[in-house]
């Protein structure tokens, strides 16, 4: 939060939503598990910039802002409260953070080219999606106590349909040529994220 150039008010306020009894895996801890990897990786990606930084920072911090069961519309009002909250930043950075944490709706649509300037952006967007997604390529333990912590999370829904909802989004990213974009997490993760995925599959489909 130190790189989040926001009012002592709304960093309070946000510490709160993210420590809510509600939740289990979108929470404080999920925050810094993926800042630990950014500033672990980083700047192998170069987004090592204090500029790069703060960007990344912001959308870790923000992006679970709101997190209602049920909803589909979590990531724009997490999006439409990071706006609010009015960071002392120019006016386009604080755009990259919203469409960023709006672009965590869908990690698998985000493919913007990587070039000049305008590719740094869409590299550190490309790469704020690896971080939301790199608990899928923890070891199996670790995956399944997450996807316990995630069915905690998803309690207005019913055991079979929270199998449907699993085994679509994870058919779907295993369906995907590559889960993590850039060389970092894709290196360290995608072999182990793509083995959880199909054991879990598998799971669901035998009930």
């Amino acid at each position: 939060m130190a790189h989040v150039p926001v009012g002592e008010a709304e960093r309070g306020a946000l510490w709160r939503q993210m420590t809510a009894p509600n939740r289990h895996y979108h929470d404080a801890g999920h925050l810094a598990d993926l800042w630990r990897l950014h500033r672990a990786y980083g700047a192998e990606v170069d987004l090592a910039r204090p500029e790069d930084t703060s960007l990344i920072a912001c959308a870790i911090a923000y992006h679970d802002a709101v997190v209602v069961g049920g909803a589909c519309d979590n990531e724009r009002r997490s999006a439409e409260q990071w706006m609010a909250d009015r960071a002392a930043m120019p006016e386009a950075d604080r755009l990259w953070v919203a469409e960023t944490i709006l672009a965590t709706a869908d990690h698998m649509g985000s493919g913007a080219a990587i070039c000049g300037e305008a590719g740094r952006r869409a590299r550190a967007r490309q790469w704020m999606l690896d971080l939301d997604l790199a608990s899928l390529g923890l070891p199996w333990p670790q995956f399944t106590a997450n996807t316990a912590r995630l069915r905690q999370e998803a309690s207005h829904l019913d055991d079979a349909q929270w199998r449907g909802a699993l085994g679509c989004f994870f058919s779907r990213l295993g369906a995907s040529p590559t889960i993590y974009r850039l060389p970092p997490l894709h290196d360290r993760l995608e072999r182990q994220a793509r083995e959880n995925i199909e054991r879990c599959l598998d799971k669901v489909a035998a009930g």
